[in-house]
């Protein structure tokens, strides 16, 4: 491997680790890594906040990735791994959502890098029907009075959210920040079937992968038609036999069966 910013280390698992292993990983790909990397960090940590580790979780993130750049195989994220368990936050030896374990690492690397000591009470107005960049505005600047860190500089933004009520019609829209968003993803529209064709003739059985539609119903009679048109052969000729794992005799499955 490489050494510098562009070195590549693994993470070792320490026993259904990889969720953090995927969670530090991603995380060392952000710009976040050259301000722990240049230690800009150590004048930063706060460690009179009490929601906070007292620096802990600052510390251990930046050794952590300074064994990352280092040009190793591989490293094991004992340290970070160490305050998650110690404060019961991950039960040891359990799998866990990397997204869940990157929002944790984050938000305790904010805490400990906190630059707001004493943090003031921010009061949340309703956005009454104002304009969606004024709210966005108003919010930001609340959530700044009590937030100011290298993780809100670089990895913070604002959601948009708006509940509306049924009977009335009155709408209110709130912005809230967030620093991992969670996105859906996008779904096959259609899924491959593999299938074994046993000729009566005396030759080899022939596989096949039938595509069908996710969205709707498939038959016996359009997986015979597919077949037939992969096969070179007329549809009326092709049985669907189901094999029964428990010994029973075997059936033919109609055309309009699904």
């Amino acid at each position: 491997p490489s050494t510098g910013s562009q070195s590549v280390t693994g993470l070792s698992n320490l026993g259904n680790t990889c969720y953090l292993n995927c969670a530090l990983q991603c995380l060392r790909s952000t710009v976040l890594t050259t301000y722990f990397k240049d230690c800009h960090y150590v004048d930063e940590v706060n460690e009179r906040n009490p929601l906070g580790l007292k620096g802990r979780m600052a510390r251990a993130y930046a050794a952590t990735l300074q064994q990352m750049l280092s040009g190793r195989v591989s490293i094991a994220p004992v340290e970070v791994l160490g305050i998650m368990q110690k404060q019961n936050a991950f039960v040891a030896h359990s799998q866990h959502d990397a997204h869940e374990a990157l929002s944790y690492v984050l938000d305790m690397l904010h805490e400990d890098l906190n630059r707001i000591i004493v943090k003031p009470y921010v009061e949340r107005k309703d956005s009454d029907g104002r304009p969606d960049a004024i709210v966005a505005q108003e919010a930001w600047a609340g959530h700044l009075r009590r937030n100011s860190s290298i993780i809100v500089d670089l990895l913070t933004g604002l959601l948009r959210s708006q509940l509306r009520c049924l009977a009335c019609g009155f709408s209110s829209v709130a912005f809230d920040p967030f620093t991992a968003l969670t996105l859906p993803l996008p779904s096959e529209s259609t899924s491959h079937t593999d299938v074994v064709l046993r000729w009566l003739a005396p030759r080899p059985p022939s596989r096949f992968s039938i595509a069908c539609s996710t969205t709707t119903p498939v038959t016996f009679g359009l997986m015979r038609k597919r077949l037939a048109e992969l096969a070179g052969l007329c549809p009326c000729s092709i049985a669907f036999i189901e094999m029964s794992n428990a010994g029973g005799l075997p059936r033919v499955s109609q055309g309009d069966q699904k």
